[in-house]
């Protein structure tokens, strides 16, 4: 009999079995390419945080919500803006952030004087077309570069440009003049940041008198930011480094036990095939091929599962912080994880498995092999 159809063969007979490794292969594979992708978000995103705007100092409300020290859920009076240039004698530009219902996260919708947009954009550079000259145009991310026209808040604006910054979330936000925003969104005369020069940084001293005259705002400098982003992202990659030794250390348990059990399943075909005359180094053989055939039907069938179990999770975390549609979301997430598949991580990871599978499989096998006494097993029989 030739050795493929005996593997075929055995592992067809003891179905339940087959099944069992499979799945636990399945599920290696999956967990850790779930943990190592969503691991990999989160380092991406706190590599990126808190930089699109670091040329400027920040004024916020105090007790401010930030993503990406961008605030949400506040405002400031507008007209506080003469106050604060004349305290801190500069010269300064004032941004309005707040919800878009359509989209995920909190903060979708940018408004800026027209005339400013491009100075604090100015590390965005323009992907395509050109920056908006009156109120009914708009620039957007990359995500949204392929739309002639968006309808936001019932009304229907014209993308003239798009960006595709770096930055995490970014590529998806949509900017428009300040004025407009106010009007659409009822909030007249209300912006959630001021950014200030950060020239300013240098004066301690007149920092400390704007905070006392204004105690209900925060000036944030970029000395103040870059020390929260260096804090976050060391503890996201500490969390991450770890989530990612969790999930390799379970997949080998994992794999072992699968792998050692099936071997330890077979003592009484071992027996059968020793009496035979089998050659131990034929027995390491077959073990060795099918543990390689089940690998590879669970890669097959484990990467896919992997691809979508990540997707499901992340769109339904995504969902979590705001009003969207899961469909709309997971269609969006998947097609953009398929179209930016991290091949590298996928490999490694296959042959992580297979390669363990295999060590797993040639360990238990050698010693399970050598305490073979051909006559006790001829006795026992």
């Amino acid at each position: 009999m030739k050795l493929q159809s005996y593997i075929i063969n055995n592992l067809t007979n003891k179905k339940g079995r087959t099944i069992l490794m499979v799945l636990g292969i399945i599920f290696a594979c999956s967990g850790m390419i779930v943990i190592n992708l969503m691991t990999e978000k989160y380092s991406r995103i706190s590599t990126a945080f808190f930089t699109p705007f670091n040329d400027y100092d920040q004024i916020v409300e105090r007790g401010t919500d930030y993503i990406q020290l961008l605030p949400i859920s506040s405002s400031i009076d507008q007209n506080k803006q003469i106050e604060i240039e004349e305290k801190l004698e500069v010269e300064s530009i004032p941004s309005l952030l707040i919800s878009n219902i359509i989209e995920i996260t909190s903060f979708k919708t940018m408004g800026l004087n027209l005339e400013d947009m491009p100075i604090l954009l100015n590390k965005m550079q323009l992907n395509s077309g050109f920056w908006p000259n009156n109120s009914k145009q708009i620039i957007v991310g990359d995500y949204w570069g392929k739309y002639g026209n968006l309808t936001l808040y019932n009304e229907t604006f014209q993308i003239v440009g798009s960006i595709a910054p770096s930055y995490t979330f970014l590529d998806q936000m949509i900017y428009m003049d300040l004025n407009e925003l106010q009007i659409l969104t009822g909030l007249s005369n209300q912006v959630s940041v001021i950014f200030i020069p950060n020239e300013i940084e240098e004066q301690n001293n007149l920092i400390e008198e704007f905070e006392l005259e204004f105690p209900q705002l925060d000036l944030l400098t970029v000395k103040e930011m870059d020390n929260i982003k260096g804090g976050l992202s060391s503890y996201i990659n500490n969390i991450s480094i770890v989530l990612s030794s969790f999930s390799t250390i379970s997949a080998l348990i994992f794999i072992f036990s699968i792998e050692t059990i099936n071997i330890y399943s077979k003592k009484k075909d071992f027996d059968i095939m020793v009496i035979l005359g089998t050659p131990k180094k034929k027995i390491l053989g077959l073990l060795i091929n099918e543990s390689i055939f089940l690998s590879t039907i669970g890669l097959i069938l484990g990467l896919p599962f992997s691809i979508l179990s990540f997707s499901l999770i992340w769109s339904k975390m995504l969902q979590s912080v705001g009003r969207s549609s899961f469909n709309l979301i997971f269609v969006r997430e998947f097609r953009i994880l398929i179209n930016t598949l991290p091949l590298k991580m996928l490999l490694s990871t296959s042959l992580f498995i297979i390669l363990f599978g295999l060590a797993f499989t040639i360990i238990p096998a050698l010693l399970a092999l050598k305490k073979y006494n051909l006559g006790d097993i001829k006795q026992k029989f």
